[in-house]
């Protein structure tokens, strides 16, 4: 074997790729401290070799690190880009759930508008597609159940629920069923909460029209909904935030009542002063 120069802790240290440090402690362990009168160690062969061979049997010391052990950061870049994989996932599906989303609630928008123009066909047509643009987004978010749960979604379910009750409560037809419209139930609760107070605008719209036999109907509708949300006593994290939309019912179907109470007032003060204006002129007559 060929006869190796004469070498420092330092050459040894850069050609193991570990600190000096460590070397200085290895051969403390092999050979004790320097010799008195020297201030630095010159290796010879024999001694290279027998630090050589601690080196790579990688026997760990009191301080340093074995050259065998990775570095702890060795695994970062694989680390961070597992990370950046999954984010650019939830981000994209986010870009796909979001819009769609806003979509459907403005479909839901103008199916209420077709509602109260009594479009009835048109109100259905733009709920069935807003219900189809929901399925989108829910299955854009099924892996990210944390993006699905962040917001949007339930506002747009909510706004879907809404449209769905308000059509319903104004056509004559049964309420819809919150599995059929495919939304969560707090998200139900809310829409039928909204739904009042679209109710208390087709409730107006009808008094204007004088038929208050209907109103009394549409009154009825907004009590029995309003006496069902108050039985709903859970916390707002389950419900989301049910409590402040019942409250808003409440002040909705008192305001409605009042108005509805006093239009009734009015068209039989104008009925006796018709009855009377008509005895009137059949007296003189």
């Amino acid at each position: 074997m060929p006869r190796r120069t004469r070498m420092t802790p330092s050459k040894i240290a850069q050609e193991f790729g570990v600190s000096q440090q460590y070397v200085r402690n290895v051969i403390r362990e092999l050979f004790g401290t320097l010799p008195r009168g020297k201030t630095r160690w010159r290796l010879n062969s024999q001694r290279q070799e027998q630090i050589r061979e601690r080196l790579q049997a990688g026997r760990r010391s009191s301080r340093g690190r074995p050259p065998s052990q990775k570095s702890p950061t060795s695994n970062l870049d694989s680390i961070v880009e597992k990370i950046r994989t999954h984010l650019s996932a939830k981000h994209q599906a986010r870009e796909a759930g979001l819009p769609a989303s806003r979509d459907a609630i403005r479909h839901c928008a103008n199916s209420i508008r077709a509602t109260h123009r009594g479009e009835f066909d048109e109100a259905r047509r733009l709920i069935e597609r807003a219900r189809a643009l929901i399925a989108e987004a829910g299955s854009a978010l099924k892996d990210h159940p944390d993006v699905y749960h962040a917001g949007f979604v339930h506002s747009a379910q909510k706004e879907h629920a809404e449209a769905a009750i308000t059509l319903a409560l104004a056509s004559g037809a049964p309420l819809p069923d919150p599995d059929d419209l495919g939304v969560g139930y707090p998200a139900y609760l809310n829409g039928m909460g909204e739904a009042v107070g679209e109710m208390r605008r087709h409730l107006l719209d009808t008094l204007r029209k004088g038929d208050v036999g209907r109103c009394e109907e549409v009154l009825d509708y907004m009590d029995a909904m309003y006496t069902s949300l108050t039985t709903i006593d859970f916390p707002d994290g389950i419900t989301a935030g049910l409590r402040r939309t019942t409250d808003m019912v409440r002040g909705v179907l008192e305001r409605t009542r009042g108005d509805l109470t006093v239009a009734r007032r009015q068209s039989a003060l104008e009925s006796q002063m018709r009855r009377l204006q008509k005895a009137l002129e059949d007296k003189a007559g």
